[in-house]
């Protein structure tokens, strides 16, 4: 017998209706579109089949994966994280003048611009983006509210201009130069 991953009707539109308002804006996914040739590349050199046994940590990533893919999304996110993301200096063992956020609002300017008009009439904006994760650079407020404080990778000054051109709503964190999205392979989306 089989039984539906999600038998909820409501949630199958919202994820038809979620993609086609992103192929609306040209963002396809799982597409088979020709990949740059950079990307292309890298992916060719992931898929090559290795000749030895994974390093200690790729196995410690294999083994928490299989334990993850049965997890709800919070809880496979926790598993994961550790084996895959650093942490930053709020953490112990955190890697000094760099933060791990959760759920940080990045700031809309720099999504796509609908491509015609009736894609932002048909469809609307696209949502602000929210990584589960995001990985950046300590702003002064965070490193002065710790004590000890925490050590501030920029001076005052370069913290204020870093503030003008953030691209974090609210600037939880300077430059995010990483981030994830979870999926759980239970409980993901459709």
């Amino acid at each position: 017998m089989f039984i539906p991953r999600n038998p909820s009707l409501t949630r199958k539109d919202t994820a038809i209706a979620d993609k086609k308002q992103l192929a609306g804006y040209n963002i396809t996914v799982d597409k088979g579109t020709v990949l740059p040739d950079a990307l292309a590349d890298f992916v060719r050199t992931l898929k090559q089949s290795r000749d030895q046994q994974p390093s200690p940590h790729a196995q410690a990533i294999i083994d928490a994966r299989r334990a993850a893919s049965v997890e709800n999304e919070i809880t496979a996110r926790k598993t994961m994280e550790e084996h895959i993301l650093f942490w930053g200096e709020g953490y112990p063992g955190g890697i000094k003048g760099i933060t791990l956020k959760d759920q940080v609002n990045l700031v809309k300017g720099f999504l796509p611009e609908p491509p015609r008009v009736t894609v932002a009439e048909l469809w609307g904006s696209l949502a602000r983006p929210q990584p589960d994760s995001c990985i950046g650079y300590i702003t002064a407020t965070e490193a002065t509210t710790h004590t000890p404080a925490l050590n501030m990778p920029f001076t005052r000054e370069e913290d204020d201009m870093a503030d003008w051109y953030n691209v974090v709503h609210n600037a939880d964190t300077h430059f995010p130069f990483l981030t994830a999205q979870w999926k759980s392979a239970i409980f993901g989306e459709n």
